[in-house]
């Protein structure tokens, strides 16, 4: 424990080649313009970032870096004079932010943002946020999702990934024969002024989702109501982006 933390305080001397003006950004943006000003800032970044995720889980470890940090900043306050001093200072503060976001876990309420695939048993891939180029972004445990999704992202860390494997309980129920319906054709007639082609294993547009038409005859339509994964053992691979509280 001792030699990790005497660790992280002597990369505190590496010189650096610029004055850091910290100011009210995010962590994320500092991180970028120190990389872009300094070769020798990315390497020290990757050192950081790379001792604090081996020791994450070591949160007595962590806790007594932040102790020490908070120390030294009591010891030598900044000064706004001294090219040195804001650059410890700028390093100091980069350390508590990413040991603050190691630490974070998702809990129920908060606002996360994931990219996920989400694939059979037999590997076929049914969705998947990366090729969409955009996350997915909800409430834990807020009736957005499937509650297997739900339970499974909790406690994971920023930039943590993830198998999560739900049964049919815990994604779209099981199959239920019940819930396929003959209906007379002439209800549907709506969604044929509106161009929707209601033919055999097609699907119609409604506010529960798209229904599956099962087969058509001269006066009767069969629609299956269950989910179109129902019944399915779903493997999403899920990799957490952020955590907004």
């Amino acid at each position: 424990m001792k030699t990790t933390i005497i660790t992280l305080l002597v990369l505190l001397l590496f010189p650096l080649s610029f004055v850091f003006a910290w100011g009210d950004t995010s962590l994320e943006w500092r991180k970028s313009y120190l990389i872009e000003h300094s070769q020798k800032w990315e390497r020290y970044v990757q050192a950081i970032d790379k001792l604090i995720e081996k020791y994450k889980d070591r949160e007595k470890i962590l806790e007594k870096l932040q102790t020490r940090i908070k120390k030294l900043k009591q010891k030598k306050p900044i000064n706004l004079d001294n090219k040195r001093s804001v650059e410890i200072y700028a390093i100091l503060n980069y350390i508590e932010e990413r040991i603050k976001l190691v630490q974070t876990k998702v809990e129920t309420w908060d606002y996360i943002s994931v990219h996920y695939t989400g694939k059979l048993k037999d590997g076929t891939q049914f969705d998947s946020s990366y090729e969409r180029w955009v996350p997915l972004n909800f409430t834990v445990w807020n009736g957005q999702m499937i509650s297997g999704f739900d339970s499974g992202v909790l406690t994971m860390r920023v930039g943590e990934k993830k198998i999560l494997t739900l049964t049919p309980i815990e994604a779209y129920g099981e199959y239920d024969d019940e819930n396929v319906k003959i209906v007379s054709k002439s209800e549907l007639e709506v969604f044929e002024t509106q161009w929707y082609d209601v033919d055999t294993g097609n699907y119609i547009p409604t506010q529960f989702g798209d229904i599956l038409i099962v087969e058509t005859t001269n006066t009767t339509v069969t629609l299956d109501l269950n989910h179109s994964l129902a019944g399915k053992t779903l493997i999403f691979e899920v990799e957490l982006i952020s955590i907004q509280r």
